[in-house]
């Protein structure tokens, strides 16, 4: 309450610990695939709802839910270059979108082309090579 009320005094952030966001972030990608709400990440922070989402894009540059979209994507993309059969429905259940479409529209606004145009762009790369 001290640090509280000191911090509310000035305008001087309140301290925490630095390893805080980096192991809510280890948090979130061990759970991908789950449901995550900002309820959950504010709780397990032990700050408000505020300062948790302030902290957090301060410290990691995003909010916590386009940085839980940018990962699935970055684990979408893993698939597609390991598993190219894989359907986007797999991939959207397996990186924890709550559907394909979803997915898909996620994967174009973060990539700039559709998970199959992603998909043929690979193939025609390994072609090249």
């Amino acid at each position: 309450l001290v640090e509280t009320k000191a911090a509310l005094e000035t305008d001087c952030p309140m301290p925490h610990d630095n390893r805080l966001m980096d192991n809510i972030c280890k948090w979130i990608n061990r759970h991908l695939t789950e449901d995550i709400s900002s309820e959950q990440l504010v709780t397990m922070s032990g700050y408000g709802r505020s300062r948790f989402f302030a902290l957090f894009r301060n410290e990691i540059g995003l909010t916590p839910a386009d940085y839980i979209v940018r990962e699935r994507i970055a684990r979408a993309k893993d698939l597609l270059r390991a598993q190219p059969d894989l359907t986007a429905t797999e991939i959207a259940k397996r990186t924890g979108f709550s559907s394909p479409s979803f997915f898909t529209l996620n994967f174009r606004k973060q990539t700039g082309q559709t998970p199959t145009a992603f998909r043929a762009s690979l193939k025609t790369n390994r072609s090249r090579k």
